[in-house]
Parts: C-alpha cells; sequence; structure tokens
C-alpha cells in the first residue's frame, strides 16, 4: 500500500491580486502653457529691473569726496571762463581722479611720482580743523625736473569754496603769468601757486607746512591768516574734454 502523499507547504509567494482588482490612485501634473509663460516672464521682467537698478547705481558717482559735482561744474565754469556756473547736466568736462590723499598718501614725493607730467590739472584740499577748502587749477603739465623755476600761463587761477552761508566763495585768477606756478620738487613742495600764493609742502597731513602768504602772482588772497596748515584730504584731478569740448589754454 502506498504512504499516503505530505500535505503541501502554503506558499511563501501567494498570488498577487490582478491589477485590475486594486484600486491605484495616481495624481498627473496637469501642464498649463499660459501659466508657465507668464511666471518666466515676470522671473525675466524683475531680473531686467534688478540689472537696470544696478546700473543706474553704478553710474550715479560724485567726482570728489571733499565737495559735490555742483562745485566741481562750478570749477568747470572758471576754466571756460563763463560769468554763469555750469550745472551737474551740462559740464564739458570729466574730473578723473589721478590722487587722493586718503588713498595714496600725502607726501609730496607722491603728488610727483602721480602728478608729474600731467597738465590741465586741478588740486582741491580740506584744512584739516577749520574745514576750509582750497585749491588751484594749472592747464600746464608739471615739472618734477624744474629745480626753483617758475611756470608761466594765463589760465591758472586759485580759488576757496564756501562750504555754508557763512563762508563766501573767493576765485583769484593769475595776476603775473610770469609767476603762475613755482615747482621746486627738491625743496620737497608740492603744489605750488604763485611761489606762496598757496603751497602744499612736505607731509601735508602730518606737518602743518602748507601755507596762502598773500596773493603773489594772483589777484587777491584766497585766505586772511597766514598760519601754516595741514590738510585732512585732498585731491588732484584730470580734466578731461567731453565730446564736443575743448579745454583753454
Amino acid at each position: 500500500m502506498a504512504p499516503p502523499k505530505p500535505p503541501k507547504s502554503p506558499s511563501m509567494n501567494p498570488t498577487p491580486t490582478p491589477l485590475s482588482s486594486r484600486a491605484i490612485s495616481v495624481i498627473i501634473p496637469q501642464h498649463n502653457p499660459v501659466s508657465s509663460h507668464s511666471n518666466i516672464t515676470e522671473k525675466h521682467d524683475q531680473l531686467s529691473r534688478e540689472v537696470v537698478s544696478s546700473l543706474k547705481i553704478s553710474s550715479s558717482h560724485s567726482y570728489s569726496t571733499i565737495i559735490p559735482d555742483e562745485q566741481i561744474a562750478e570749477i568747470a565754469s572758471w576754466i571756460d571762463n563763463r560769468s554763469s556756473p555750469y550745472d551737474t547736466s551740462n559740464n564739458p568736462y570729466e574730473f578723473q581722479l589721478i590722487l587722493r590723499g586718503s588713498r595714496d598718501g600725502f607726501n609730496y614725493k607722491t603728488f610727483w611720482d602721480l602728478c608729474d607730467k600731467q597738465s590741465h590739472t586741478v588740486v582741491i584740499l580740506r584744512i584739516n580743523e577749520s574745514n576750509e577748502i582750497l585749491g588751484g587749477y594749472n592747464p600746464l603739465e608739471w615739472d618734477k625736473k624744474k629745480y626753483r623755476g617758475w611756470s608761466k600761463t594765463n589760465d591758472s587761477f586759485i580759488f576757496k569754496l564756501g562750504i555754508d552761508n557763512s563762508s563766501e566763495t573767493i576765485l583769484s585768477r593769475v595776476q603775473n603769468p610770469d609767476q603762475a606756478i613755482f615747482e621746486s620738487y627738491y625743496d620737497e613742495n608740492g603744489p605750488n601757486f604763485g611761489g606762496s600764493a598757496l603751497r602744499m609742502k612736505d607731509n601735508f597731513r602730518n606737518d602743518k607746512s602748507c601755507v596762502c602768504l598773500g596773493h603773489k602772482g594772483y589777484e587777491k588772497p584766497i585766505r586772511t591768516t597766514k598760519t601754516p596748515f595741514s590738510v585732512d584730504e585732498y585731491e588732484v584731478f584730470k580734466v578731461v574734454n567731453k565730446p564736443g569740448s575743448k579745454i583753454p589754454g
């Protein structure tokens, strides 16, 4: 007699339920071409506004850290011998910074290193403590090699700029062209107008060696006191023609 067959063991892999008998929930995202295009356009417009804004910020600048652009335009009008000042929108010149004391240093050697052979330059300085703002314009090239020598010009001038209602602006044009600019690197002079009408010397910030002594070579003095002074900032700019303009001299 044959032995009985053993019972079948339960299957480890039960037969899967047919797909058709199970509920399947699948969410398929709906593509809206109009909405997608709108979002892209909005992002593009926003980026464009940011770029334009950054360009406006980068192009909006002041020439000087000492005086506003309105006074830069006024100096430009003096160069052109105008009776009325330019405004910032019709200033025909660019003022290109050559030197700034706080950036480049205040030693007279620094002035000559950076300004030698540069023409059509404006020097602007602020006196330490009093905050008076003085300066001068030299249409000629500064000459480091000239030893205690005069440079002749009819177009230079020195000035004091008013900084509030209590101080007046003074413009003093050259009166004796033969004594317009005095150059003597070897005496530790920096820019020197009229020998002493406006003279910067030694270390302009640390040494009280800058002076305005009278008005030799110029129409009138730009400072009432002859006391030596130091400066807390000064700048030298090269005046450059914009298209269609021409600097006199």
